[in-house]
């Protein structure tokens, strides 16, 4: 029963503000995507957290200013259709992604929007981007670990040409068969 009390409370929240910033107990954040009426983060929502995984409603649209700022932990992030925006700095600082994937929903990557910048021991990392229009792409400065830019096949004389995409390393995206 207290289960399903808790689970009928998330889907009335609206906002989850900054109350998992600096929590180092919850690693895996799951059942966020129960947060149906939370459409967005706050700034630094998990900054400096121990959150190593997380899911989002479909409903959720945008990860605010440094959302995930200093979450060492993380090392993948695969984000949901219905994904339009990402924050200035929303990975800030994660110097252990080594995978990004932007659902075919986003839309704009503000300034320093898929870069993991981190003072030191910042590993090499890809981003996948399944949108087929490339999306309004801020500032791209310290991307010098970003290895690659996987997108759509039919859409990669588009990323070629777009402003700020057009500097980065190209690879089409592996069909259904891995090739």
């Amino acid at each position: 029963k207290t289960i399903n009390r808790e689970i009928r409370r998330a889907f009335r929240w609206r906002s989850i503000g900054t109350a998992f910033r600096n929590n180092t107990i919850i690693c895996k954040f799951n059942e966020f995507r129960l947060f149906t009426n939370v459409t967005s983060t706050s700034s630094n929502a998990f900054g400096s957290s121990g959150i190593s995984e997380f899911t989002v409603s479909p409903k959720f649209r945008t990860f605010a200013y440094q959302t995930f700022a200093y979450c060492t932990n993380l090392t993948e992030i695969r984000l949901t259709e219905g994904v339009t925006t990402l924050g200035d700095q929303w990975v800030w600082g994660c110097k252990n992604i080594i995978l990004i994937d932007l659902p075919s929903t986003i839309t704009t990557i503000t300034s320093a929007g898929i870069h993991t910048y981190a003072a030191s021991g910042q590993k090499n990392y890809i981003v996948i981007c399944r949108a087929v229009t490339p999306p309004t792409l801020g500032s791209s400065n310290y991307l010098t670990k970003l290895t690659a830019v996987y997108v759509p096949d039919e859409s990669v004389d588009a990323y070629k040409t777009a402003t700020r995409w057009k500097d980065f390393a190209w690879r089409e995206l592996p069909d259904k068969n891995g090739s």
